[in-house]
């Protein structure tokens, strides 16, 4: 008769691994799953410290916000703003920027470009007053002939008109931007000086003759 208590034995043995088994596993802690790791996108805004611009140009700063790890670059859509130091960047930083001088007498605007984002810089058109070289002339009672530099915004008109007969405008009374105004003086034939005045733009020229 075949003795089957080893084979008994053995398979007591593996029902009780199995049982430690199952126990072990109903008493340990589920790990918890690794959460997905969230990226968030740059987002860049900044302010300018002045976003109007006077006519005759000069400098500006941007100051940009992003977060640590966010890279930017600075540039414009218009000539005449540029020279963005630093051009780029990471993180938090102040841009300074060039704008030229605006010889135009209307504003013109231009956009400055932080990554996608904008901003708009308004800038004012030149001063149509103009500038007068020499200011005024001293004539001899004799009569001469003189010419005027005059100075303002190339897209300024402007006309010269005399005020008395013997002061006369010899060129072309009316012209855009920088030109040359040419005049005569007449003899004078008074026993007395006398004075007339040559109206250019908002600014008077002053003769002032000698008397006969």
């Amino acid at each position: 008769m075949r003795d089957d208590r080893g084979n008994v034995g053995q398979a007591a043995l593996s029902t009780s691994v199995v049982l430690i088994l199952l126990l072990a596993a109903c008493n340990s802690t589920p790990t918890a799953p690794t959460p997905p790791i969230v990226v968030t996108p740059c987002q860049v805004s900044f302010t300018l410290q002045q976003s109007s611009i006077p006519s005759a140009g000069g400098t500006g700063t941007v100051t940009v916000s992003t977060q640590s790890q966010c890279g930017w670059t600075a540039a414009s859509d218009v000539p005449w703003i540029s020279g963005f130091t630093p051009s780029s960047g990471i993180g938090n930083g102040d841009v300074r920027f060039n704008v030229t001088a605006n010889a135009d007498d209307g504003a013109r605007q231009g956009d400055i470009i932080v990554n996608e984002t904008r901003f708009r810089v308004t800038q004012a058109g030149a001063s149509c007053d103009v500038q007068l070289s020499p200011t005024n002339q001293s004539a001899p009672a004799a009569g001469m002939t003189g010419s005027i530099a005059v100075a303002t915004g190339s897209s300024c008109a402007w006309s010269a008109t005399s005020n008395v007969g013997w002061l006369t405008v010899m060129s072309d009374p009316s012209t855009t931007g920088e030109g040359t105004v040419q005049f005569t003086v007449a003899a004078n034939p008074l026993s007395m000086p006398r004075t007339g005045f040559i109206a250019i733009g908002n600014q008077l020229f002053t003769v002032t003759q000698d008397a006969k």
